[in-house]
């Protein structure tokens, strides 16, 4: 890792491609981190260059989710509660501050994760597909384009302008900006990758390494079991595959006599281990 790369907040999609192949010894291609970023193994962000305006919500169990009444169907039926907001997963709701009256924009300056949810999820499968040569990505997202802080408690519903400000001056009055959902990320914006979350990734790596480790473990272990039970079932006549063991005693005074301690209840525990290992048919009796 470069001394370099640890003084950087986030990397350019090109330059994540460059530091994960030097990193991984692999060629890895700018499709490959928006491919990593579409499946959810890499976080991906954007950095507004120019700021972005943004109704801000935070994610709730539905729940708790404020509600109003829906259409009664059919009538004369109680209506059904209908929670406001958009929906994430199954049982979590992103609410806006204060649902039900006008919600005020702010403004966002930096860089925010993508919440891969909206049109900024078919934003990213649009620059993949480019790279890819793939097929053109004419999805629309009805609800708008979603960002996130780092830590995944605040969400911004990034807006686009209908109507600026303006100002009339007989008699002087303000006339507030309106707008809509935006229907994808905003053209001077860019998408990048948090370096801390590229060090995430990368620690991902290591420890499904690791699982594998573990996986060959296991194996060695259940051939281990098996050792056993087959010297249970063929030096002792022990039918492991009773409900009740037999010949538990000598078994463990024969191990003591080899200098190796081990009470009934473990002796038990691994042989009843073994026999879920060893086929019933395969028992062998002397």
């Amino acid at each position: 890792m470069s001394k370099l790369f640890k003084l950087r907040e986030w990397l350019t999609i090109s330059e994540t491609a460059l530091h994960l192949s030097n990193s991984l010894k692999e060629p890895v291609t700018e499709a490959d981190i928006y491919r990593l970023g579409l499946e959810g193994h890499l976080t991906l962000s954007v950095n507004f260059i120019h700021h972005a305006e943004a109704y801000r919500g935070k994610l709730v169990p539905l729940s708790e989710a404020i509600k109003v009444p829906g259409i009664q169907l059919p009538p004369g039926t109680p209506p059904y509660e209908v929670a406001l907001g958009v929906h994430y997963g199954e049982d979590k709701i992103i609410q806006f501050a204060d649902e039900i009256n006008e919600r005020q924009p702010i403004t966002l300056d930096g860089v925010f994760d993508l919440a891969m949810i909206g049109a900024e999820r078919f934003d990213c499968e649009t620059k993949f597909q480019m790279l890819t040569g793939g097929v053109p990505v004419e999805l629309v997202s009805m609800d708008g384009t979603f960002v996130k802080n780092y830590d995944g408690s605040i969400f911004y519903s990034i807006l686009e302008e209908i109507t600026p400000q303006k100002f009339e001056s007989k008699p002087f009055k303000k006339i507030p900006a309106t707008y809509m959902p935006a229907n994808g990320l905003p053209e001077d914006s860019i998408v990048v990758v948090r370096t801390v979350a590229i060090k995430e990734f990368e620690t991902s790596l290591k420890n499904d390494d690791k699982g594998s480790a573990k996986e060959l473990g296991n194996r060695e272990r259940n051939t281990l079991l098996k050792l056993i039970g087959g010297l249970a079932m063929d030096g002792y006549g022990m039918d492991i595959h009773a409900t009740r063991l037999d010949k538990m005693a000598e078994m463990v005074n024969a191990l003591a006599s080899c200098g190796v301690m081990v009470d009934e209840d473990t002796l038990r525990k691994h042989l009843k281990a073994a026999a879920e290992l060893i086929p019933n048919q395969n028992r062998i009796r002397k």
